[in-house]
């Protein structure tokens, strides 16, 4: 008989090939912009629900991920992500496989010109799967489980405020996550927060820096939950990012991601650092 093992994995994972890029300006009819990127990310310092540093073997993630905008009008935007396969291990395990959640996206423009405010509706749907057991590659018939999804419906609220200055932009913003249960067991709140500048220093180059925190609502009243579906996780995430424009309608985007407890204290999250390389279609 195979045994199944619970270990400390913090689902929130994803987060460090999520797009937190978040914009007062909202596209307009017909505009679009698609992104399709692969994410990589290595680490084996984990801090668990009561924010003590845990050195686990090396956990391993690669994600190809799909993200996209369309205006419907002057003030109403469809968007949308979605982890198409997400790949999970440890050093010692066969990879768990699987697609990630799907988050949907409504914006809308509450204010527009030189100062726009945006709120955004984000339903994110339990498309992933919420168990995934990894095969250990030293012990016949000894599991882990390293879901690709966490198994439960949410909705994200944003509000964001961006303002130009030239060939420069700054944007602040502020998120809450009303998170639902998975199989009875509920899951807390988070409350997230951000800012973002960038550029064009030349032609048909971009670049951006994006800072963003998460608050829990409240401590984990599960374990199963904080422990396996990164229930009341808390972190700092920084990121650096270019964008090459090289055709009409695309180009080359990379970015630098990592997650620390700059300004809050890392709590059920792993901490280190992801890269991710892809391409943009937009008009």
């Amino acid at each position: 008989m195979m045994k199944k093992t619970g270990f400390l994995l913090a689902f929130t994972l994803g987060f460090f090939a999520a797009a937190f890029a978040q914009s007062g300006w909202v596209k307009e009819k017909g505009q679009y912009f698609v992104k399709a990127d692969l994410a990589v990310f290595q680490s084996r310092s984990y801090y668990n629900p009561l924010g003590t540093k845990v050195i686990t073997s090396v956990f391993s993630q690669q994600m190809l991920n799909l993200y996209a905008e369309y205006g419907l009008g002057k003030r109403l935007a469809l968007q949308g992500s979605f982890p198409v396969l997400r790949f999970n291990r440890y050093s010692g395990t066969q990879p768990a496989i699987g697609q990630g959640d799907l988050k949907l996206e409504v914006k809308y423009a509450l204010l527009k010109g030189k100062t726009p405010l945006s709120l955004t509706i984000s339903p994110e749907l339990p498309t992933g799967r919420a168990n995934a057991f990894a095969n250990n590659k030293n012990i016949p018939g000894d599991q882990i489980n390293l879901p690709t999804g966490d198994g439960e419906f949410n909705v994200w609220t944003t509000l964001a405020l961006s303002r130009g200055f030239g060939k420069v932009y700054a944007t602040i913003w502020s998120a809450y996550n009303v998170r639902t249960q998975y199989k009875g067991e509920i899951f807390q709140d988070v409350w997230q927060a951000g800012a973002e500048i960038g550029g064009a220093p030349a032609k048909n180059l971009w670049i951006n820096a994006k800072l963003r925190t998460q608050t829990s609502m409240g401590a984990s009243v599960s374990p199963n939950l904080g422990f396996v579906r990164g229930d009341a996780s808390e972190f700092t995430q920084v990121s650096l990012g270019a964008y090459y424009k090289f055709r009409p309608k695309g180009g080359i985007a990379a970015d630098l991601s990592a997650i620390s407890g700059f300004l809050q204290p890392l709590t059920n999250m792993y901490a280190g650092s992801s890269f991710s390389l892809g391409w943009v279609w937009e008009y």
